[in-house]
């Protein structure tokens, strides 16, 4: 006897062990099914494969959940993969929904979403510290509840990838678990999808320090992180003085200077902190600045310099900033790390391919206003998809010499913190 779908016959009990209730969802692969842990009385989630022809693959996901031992990742109970019944496993049941309910009501609150991917990344870099990737960390596989203390509590299920699997896979798939999470910020943060170009609307605040931990994420500022330095930079997000409307990366204070706080375990809240300054009006305010502004790029020297005071690593130093015309009326972001007289490394948002030899041709704001056309050629390049690392060689007879030299000078002073 079973319970009868529109395409298969369901067990009411399933290798003697499990009672089925209901089934929950179905799926190209497998039918997921609420049911009864007859001896222990516990309510878990069966999934039965419908195909044998798949029965490895599904073992191999299987194995790659179970090695993860982390309150955010879902607990499997039990498997069986004989060949003389239908291949299961047996999971933990989460009350709650998935996450797309959440970005549905995108864009959600700075605090909000932070939590909401900090929980996802600490699941995914637990699972890398085991062995496991993930390999399709999409919405389906993130479910959201309510638990007391936690407010919205994340499981993530699903890994596909464990650790027996070849070393270039697991390289990949490590790779790509960490720009899936990037994109889902971005999703959450602003309701939009993270394109082969993205920036940040100018109806959403976003914190600075947010942006950069997502723009880093998505390998916009040079190699993708790993998802454990991804978690430190989520976790870097700390508790800040109330009052004002900023949210930034806190230094952490030394430990003989740290006041008592409550040990209750949960995420780390974002706080509006007083900015320490107003901008001042610059000759960055110029049409060049407006439209950098516009186009997503805010200045974060100072977001930087906060994050390197708590410990936080793996955001190049950006000295300055620009436009990179990638065809006719259509430009790139582009952030200055580093800058010589003849050699300019730099990080450009675009999707179109960049290659050693290709001609360049940048624009920066000058210091004493106006514009700098720079132009040069590509050395090297690293990177891939969104955001690639580039070198370049400046072309010293096809600029001014005086006004790059303006510009060497200005962001000379910004490395070594005496400019703006």
């Amino acid at each position: 006897m079973g319970i009868t779908t529109t395409d298969e016959l369901v067990p009411i009990v399933i290798d003697g062990r499990y009672e089925v209730d209901r089934i929950l969802s179905r799926s190209h692969r497998t039918v997921s099914l609420l049911a009864r842990r007859m001896d222990l009385h516990q309510t878990v989630v069966v999934k039965l494969l419908k195909s044998p022809d798949e029965a490895e693959s599904f073992r191999r996901e299987a194995v790659a959940t179970a090695a993860v031992s982390h309150p955010n990742v879902v607990e499997v109970y039990g498997s069986n993969f004989g060949p003389d019944r239908a291949a299961y496993v047996a999971m933990e049941y989460i009350e709650g929904g998935s996450l797309e309910d959440l970005v549905a009501q995108a864009p959600l609150e700075a605090q909000r979403a932070a939590n909401v991917v900090r929980q996802v990344t600490a699941a995914v870099a637990a699972g890398h510290a085991a062995g496991s990737a993930h390999g399709q960390l999409e919405k389906a596989a993130i479910f959201v509840s309510r638990r007391d203390g936690h407010g919205e509590f994340v499981t993530v299920t699903g890994f596909a990838i464990p650790a027996s699997s070849p070393g270039p896979t697991q390289a990949r798939a490590r790779v790509e678990d960490v720009r899936a999470i990037g994109r889902l910020a971005y999703r959450l943060l602003t309701g939009r999808s993270a394109g082969a170009t993205f920036h940040w609307p100018a109806e959403v605040d976003v914190p600075d320090a947010v942006r950069d931990t997502v723009a880093a994420m998505l390998g916009t500022f040079g190699p993708t992180p790993t998802a454990s330095r991804a978690l430190e930079m989520w976790t870097a997000l700390r508790p800040a003085r109330r009052g004002g409307s900023r949210l930034r990366v806190l230094p952490s204070r030394p430990p003989s200077s740290r006041r008592s706080v409550s040990t209750t375990p949960g995420p780390p809240k974002l706080v509006a902190t007083t900015p320490t300054r107003q901008p001042k009006t610059t000759p960055l305010r110029s049409q060049l600045g407006q439209q950098l502004d516009a186009a997503g790029a805010r200045p974060v020297v100072k977001a930087r310099r906060d994050a390197s005071a708590a410990g936080v690593q793996g955001f190049p130093r950006i000295v300055g900033r620009g436009l990179l015309a990638v065809k006719r009326d259509e430009t790139a972001m582009l952030w200055v790390h580093r800058a010589t007289l003849d050699r300019l490394s730099c990080s450009v948002f675009t999707g179109r391919p960049i290659h050693p030899g290709q001609d360049l041709v940048m624009t920066f704001a000058a210091p004493e206003g106006g514009r700098t056309v720079v132009e040069g050629r590509v050395l090297s390049v690293f990177g891939q998809e969104r955001a690639v690392s580039i070198e370049v060689a400046v072309d010293a007879a096809s600029n001014s010499t005086l006004a790059y030299a303006l510009l060497l000078r200005r962001w000379n002073s910004r490395k070594a913190g005496t400019g703006e």
